[in-house]
Formats: structure tokens, C-alpha cells, sequence
């Protein structure tokens, strides 16, 4: 009878020591890392731009190119994210939809942005951050 109560007991705290380490991990991000103001830099040429990307799902890169974008991710922690922009201005039908992911740093403070789509130019542009 004795070892059975251990057992049970036993049982009883390791469930409640794995529900503690399970509750207890924090979210970093509560809000997408994308959003904020960022310097973007290409490198295969020697642009340097700045991009403001709003919560409210919006964005503008140099006060000229508008649009929307969306985080096809669904983890705001993961460092990798997916987004879809859609372009405002200076394209048509599907030239106006990128689909892009980036790989942010541990601080999400900056991030390498590739483009997804089968026919983009394959170059690597890094981001930092300038703005929360």
C-alpha cells in the first residue's frame, strides 16, 4: 500500500512540475517583429531605402510605394516569418502580390529578406531596425 501512495504521489508531481514548465514559457513577441521602421540595403546594388510597416496592416517604403502586407506565419517567436505584400501603386495583377520571408536575428532587431516567388530576383536584402 505504502508504494502505491509513493507511486501516486510520484505521478502527482511530475504532472504538476511538466504543467508549471509547460505554462511557464513566455511569449517574446505579444505583436508581429515586422512591425516598426526598418533600413533595407540589397546587394547586388547599392540602394538603401527605408520601410515603415503600421499594426494596422499597412506600409510605405520611401514615402512612395504603399500598400498591405500579412504575416502568413503563426508564431510571432519563431525567427523565420512568411509575408504576402500587396503593392498599391506602379504594378498590375500579380505583379503587385510578393511573397517573402525573413530571417530574423535572436533580438529581432535585424533580418535577411528573400523573396518566395518562383520568379523574383533571387537577392538577399538585410534589414534593421530603426523604430519599434
Amino acid at each position: 500500500m505504502k508504494k502505491m501512495m509513493l507511486i501516486l504521489m510520484l505521478f502527482y508531481v511530475s504532472f504538476s512540475c511538466a504543467e508549471e514548465i509547460v505554462d511557464s514559457k513566455e511569449s517574446i513577441n505579444s505583436q508581429d517583429p515586422f512591425i516598426g521602421a526598418w533600413t533595407i540595403q540589397g546587394d547586388r546594388s547599392s540602394f538603401s531605402e527605408i520601410w515603415f510597416i503600421n499594426s494596422d496592416g499597412s506600409f510605405t517604403l520611401d514615402d512612395v510605394i504603399t500598400g498591405n502586407w500579412s504575416n502568413k506565419s503563426s508564431d510571432f517567436d519563431l525567427e523565420t516569418q512568411k509575408y504576402q505584400l500587396i503593392i498599391s501603386e506602379y504594378c498590375q495583377g500579380d505583379d503587385c502580390i510578393e511573397n517573402f520571408s525573413i530571417t530574423f536575428s535572436s533580438d529581432f532587431n535585424n533580418g535577411s529578406f528573400i523573396r518566395t516567388d518562383n520568379d523574383s530576383v533571387d537577392e538577399n536584402i538585410i534589414m534593421t531596425r530603426i523604430i519599434n
